[in-house]
């Protein structure tokens, strides 16, 4: 059974968003907080179903704004802030975005110096397992898929388009694979 229920009913869903890694370090979450990393403004994860965001998906959509029903702030939208590195998309890219709170606009709510790139409410697309998938739009109008990745020691959540370059460029700090899997609140 899916994690979004009935996979053909097209209703609203509420739920949280679960943390799913094969890594077995310390740090790693359960589920993705309403706290945020000061200096890259990344949201973190967390331990307990209480300390998570809530988000309300519409499968009805095919790609989706994930909205946040708990924010601390008002960002209300789930989103990515791009490095300096936007736009670098290909084999070798080692850009990143910091999962973060956005608004409508695109505005994040913390604009860290790392984050130079733009901010917006990403395409969000959730498959029927559950797991967020999310794309990006380069200045040519071509959409690519980014994946989550944890950095273990703060832990922070990022999304990159080439893991294999990202893991290889960033060799000082420790990053592991994950997933994000919508969880519904029954």
């Amino acid at each position: 059974m899916s994690s979004l229920g009935r996979p053909l009913d097209s209703a609203p869903r509420v739920g949280r968003i679960r943390i799913s890694s094969a890594s077995t370090e310390e740090g790693v979450g359960r589920y993705v907080s309403r706290k945020f990393i000061d200096t890259s403004g990344a949201l973190q994860t967390c331990v307990s179903p209480d300390d998570a965001i809530q988000v309300r998906i519409s499968p009805a959509d095919r790609t989706e704004a994930v909205e946040i029903l708990n924010s601390p702030s008002d960002q209300k939208w789930l989103g990515l802030a791009f490095n300096r590195d936007y736009g670098n998309f290909g084999k070798d890219a080692v850009g990143w975005a910091s999962l973060t709170m956005a608004n409508a606009a695109g505005t994040q709510t913390i604009a860290p110096d790392s984050s130079t790139g733009p901010v917006f409410a990403a395409n969000w697309n959730v498959a029927l397992d559950g797991r967020f998938i999310a794309n990006v739009c380069d200045a040519d109008g071509l959409f690519y898929k980014v994946e989550p990745v944890i950095q273990l020691n703060q832990p922070a959540i990022y999304f990159v388009h080439n893991k294999k370059a990202f893991f290889n460029h960033n060799t000082v700090r420790k990053y592991a694979e994950l997933e994000l899997i919508f969880d519904l609140i029954p």
